[in-house]
């Protein structure tokens, strides 16, 4: 990302601490970081462009933290870490038009989540029917696609869930919780 981008990220992401997102203007923006708007112009159409690239930059942020995890339930925490660590900007958001493309960026980073622990889990029962151990059951196209929907709904419900109850609870160490009792069973 070129160094205006993250300028201009930077002043939107500390605006969203401070009021609502229909109260910033480009004005406040570009206030912010000291450039004109003339450049903001240039990097994006409008507030909502420049958000919807923030949410994206963002999204692929917590894709390259998130390593394929053992269990899905697990590469959704460092997204929920991130939606906590900003939860006032979460909530100046949650009541504005960009709320619907806020949801669509984090249903599509649902899905991206569950398919990299999907495609994991279909190499690893390959790898082990290869070498030799038929326990482990091949998983077909449409096994895989079966499993990502169902895992991108589950992981999208608890984050819709938490965002609903306003975040109130601690819903990294609840997926931790509830990961550790899956596999117990």
């Amino acid at each position: 990302m070129n160094p205006t981008d993250e300028l201009l990220f930077a002043a939107f992401r500390q605006l969203l601490e401070e009021k609502p997102y229909k109260k910033i203007t480009v004005r406040d923006i570009v206030d912010r970081c000291h450039v004109n708007r003339n450049t903001f112009y240039y990097h994006f159409e409008g507030i909502p462009d420049l958000m919807d690239h923030y949410l994206t930059h963002w999204s692929r942020e917590v894709l390259l933290k998130t390593e394929t995890a053992e269990d899905p339930l697990l590469a959704l925490i460092p997204a929920a870490e991130a939606i906590k660590e900003h939860r006032t900007s979460v909530l100046h958001i949650s009541d504005s038009r960009a709320w619907p493309d806020v949801l669509h960026h984090l249903e599509l980073l649902c899905g991206q989540l569950s398919s990299r622990y999907v495609k994991a889990a279909a190499a690893g029962a390959a790898a082990l029917n290869a070498a030799g151990k038929p326990d482990a059951l091949p998983l077909s196209e449409e096994d895989c696609s079966a499993l990502v929907r169902f895992y991108s709904s589950v992981l999208y419900g608890c984050i819709l869930s938490w965002l609903k109850a306003d975040m109130s609870y601690d819903l990294p160490s609840d997926l931790l919780r509830i990961s550790r009792l899956i596999r117990r069973s």
